[in-house]
């Protein structure tokens, strides 16, 4: 027999607070999802708000640099004859550089050649001993060509 204090049945007192709770639960996730996307659309608007200024910054650069391009291109039109001037004096002294480079390896081999036959010349004091020698001998044969 269904309880009539109450007025209503026992199911749907039991469903009805089933359909409560699960109402709660979704309303708690509902919120957590609201503060979470709360959140990300926070995030993303600053975001938003430093691409838009960094834009707006390189849109000014461009248009100063865009300002200053005929004054740049008249630059280089008076300074490229003088670069080229540059390139053909690099290419001139490399190749001065170059010739360089064989004159010191032919003088090089020069100073070996002359350092083989400095080596193969007498020493100084065995030639001056040997002329003395000599002299010793010649003067005892005029000494006894004398006599």
């Amino acid at each position: 027999m269904p309880n009539c204090s109450t007025g209503l049945p026992r199911w749907f007192r039991f469903l009805f607070v089933v359909i409560m709770l699960a109402l709660c639960v979704v309303m708690v996730s509902q919120i957590l999802r609201h503060q979470s996307l709360s959140a990300e659309i926070a995030d993303l608007t600053g975001k938003l708000d430093t691409a838009q200024k960094r834009l707006l910054k390189q849109q000014r650069e461009m248009e100063q640099y865009c300002a200053e391009l005929p004054d740049v291109l008249a630059e280089l039109e008076l300074a490229e004859p003088a670069a080229e001037a540059a390139a053909a004096r690099v290419t001139e002294l490399k190749a001065q550089r170059s010739a360089l480079r064989e004159t010191v390896a032919a003088q090089e081999a020069v100073i070996a050649q002359l350092q083989s036959q400095l080596a193969a010349l007498p020493v100084p004091a065995d030639t001056s001993l040997q002329v003395d020698e000599v002299l010793t001998v010649l003067t005892e044969a005029q000494d006894a060509l004398r006599q």
